[in-house]
């Protein structure tokens, strides 16, 4: 009686697909939870069942042939003839424009747009710092001892000079 473990080593029982992957040296990965051992008894309780391989061909002469035959020849002669449209319509070119080296210039435009521009002030803002800046009568009036300092301080400076 064949036991489990002869069944594994004997090359005649090898299954073929495990054969094939030995001679063309492919190796296909599964996991370990997809392997199911295989034992004589999973064999026999394969389910007899009959299964219908290929026939014996079609039934050449009967009348659903005939419809079949012809559906084919309808299918056949409409896709010829849809290849030949097809073959005749000639789509014109698309011209692709040269793409454009990438300059400095490019480069420096690319950057000024990236640029943060200062935020414009409002009108009212504008109005109130010109009202603050109102010249009051104390302020003209230090503007202009300094200005008489600085005229005096000047022409000290042109009397040293001129002998030279």
């Amino acid at each position: 009686m064949l036991t489990d473990e002869s069944f594994d080593e004997t090359p005649e029982l090898r299954s073929s697909s495990k054969f094939v992957r030995e001679k063309t040296n492919v190796k296909i990965r599964r996991s370990y939870d997809e392997h199911k051992a295989a034992t004589h008894r999973i064999f026999y309780e394969k389910p007899k069942v009959y299964y219908e391989l290929g026939g014996l061909g079609a039934n050449v002469g009967t009348q659903e042939w005939a419809k079949k035959k012809e559906m084919h020849d309808k299918r056949a002669k409409y896709a010829h003839t849809i290849q030949k449209v097809n073959t005749k319509i000639i789509k014109p070119r698309q011209v692709l424009e040269p793409i454009k080296p990438y300059t400095l210039k490019d480069k420096a435009l690319d950057f000024a747009k990236a640029v943060p521009r200062p935020q414009k002030k409002k009108q009212e803002e504008v109005v109130k710092e010109k009202d603050e800046k109102k010249y009051t009568a104390e302020y003209i009036n230090h503007l202009d001892l300094r200005h008489e300092e600085l005229k005096k301080s000047v022409d000290e400076i042109r009397r040293k000079f001129q002998g030279y």
